[in-house]
Formats: structure tokens, sequence, C-alpha cells
């Protein structure tokens, strides 16, 4: 049986809550800055969450193969993260890469065109090496829980959530923008997307070129207003 578990979009968000046809409008793409001074990113999110479960499409044995596999990728990335940032350390059994033709440099030489670029492509390979690996310890808590009969550590999921959000953190200042940016920007796109509240339908049937606009729309307004 697929459960669905969704509160009614009036419980989450309240009988005032703005409407699609309340917000501003550029080329008849939804901009950011404007959700309203009372703009509660968690309130928000929840209105296009999915509230089912289809549970009997998924093999258990499948999935925690490759819980497990994500897992191996996340240490192996975080080895690199702690290389490319940390450095070396052999008390930890950290040891280098016996480099080739190419090596750690040549990654953010390819993010970038100057010097400039390049200091700001460091920090965004950093954030994105965090969050994949922070993301690797959230996959351990669930794996913990499937294979080591484990109950969930509400507490180091909690913990983890903030580690996510300090790469997240160090990835919007080098890209120059704020949470209330990417959250307000974020929402725009999902309610041009989900007008009512999410379908199935939606979620597989996107408009990615008007999800495109919406999102270069914001960060030109942001520019601007920064």
């Amino acid at each position: 049986m697929t459960a669905d578990i969704s509160k009614p979009i009036t419980s989450m968000l309240g009988k005032d809550a703005p409407q699609l046809a309340d917000f501003p409008t550029k080329d008849d793409l939804i901009v950011h800055p404007w959700l309203g001074d009372n703009f509660n990113y968690l309130t928000e999110s929840a209105r296009t969450a999915s509230g089912k479960f289809h549970g009997k499409f998924v093999d258990y044995d499948k999935f925690t193969d490759q819980l497990s596999s994500f897992i191996s990728a996340a240490n192996a990335l975080d080895r690199y993260k702690k290389l490319l940032f940390y450095g070396e350390d052999t008390n930890k059994q950290r040891f280098k890469d016996i480099a080739s033709i190419k090596d750690g440099y040549t990654i953010t030489d390819a993010m970038s065109v100057d010097n400039e670029s390049e200091i700001k492509a460091r920090y965004i390979l950093h954030a994105i090496l965090g969050i994949m690996t922070e993301a690797g310890e959230l996959a351990e808590a669930v794996h913990a829980a499937l294979v080591g009969n484990n109950s969930l550590d509400l507490v180091n999921l909690s913990e983890e959530i903030g580690d996510l959000q300090w790469y997240e953190a160090m990835m919007a200042r080098a890209l120059g923008t704020t949470f209330d940016a990417i959250q307000r920007q974020n929402i725009a796109k999902l309610r041009a997307r989900f007008p009512d509240k999410f379908s199935t339908e939606k979620a597989n049937d996107r408009d990615l070129e008007k999800e495109r606009g919406i999102l270069e729309t914001a960060l030109d307004l942001n520019s601007h207003n920064g």
C-alpha cells in the first residue's frame, strides 16, 4: 500500500499563505526577492515535498548494496578533500598520491580562467567535496540502522546537517550570495513547478528551460541588490 502522509497545504502554510499569483514576475518568471517578510524556508519546502513512500518498488538488498558503494565512494573523496585542503598526515595513514603528469592543481585550473577565479574554484571544490563526504556520513547513519540493527542517531543526524550547512556557507560565500537568497530562489523555482502542491506528474515532467530562467533571473537580481 502507498500511504499519503502529506498534510493539507493549509495546515502547513496557514490560510493567509501567499499564492502563486501574489509573486511579481519578470518575463513571466517568478523571481526570488519578494516572497514576503515572513518567508520561512522550512514551511515553504514542506509544501513541495512528496508525502508518498513507494516501498514496494525497491529491493532491500540492492538498496543496501548501493548504500555501501556510496559510502565507500564518499570515504575515498574524503581522503582527497583532506589531502587537498589539510595536507598529508602520515600519523593518520593519509599519504599523498604518486602523481603522474597531472596533479591536484589541474583540478582547479580546469575550473577557472584566471588567478581570482582559481582562488574561488578552490573554495567551491572544498565545499563540494565536503558536501559529498558529509552526505556519506548521513548514509553511514542509515546503513548502521539497516545492517547494524542500530536505531537512528538523531543527535548525529542533526550534527551532520550542521556540517553540511558549514560547507554550503563556504559555497555561498564563493558564489557571492546568501542562504536567504538561495532559499528564496529555490522556492521560486519549486512554486513554478508545483503551483498548488507536490504532484508526481509535475515532478516527472519538469519545464527545465523555465526553471533555468527563474534561477538566472534570481541570480541577476541578487547581484544587483547585493
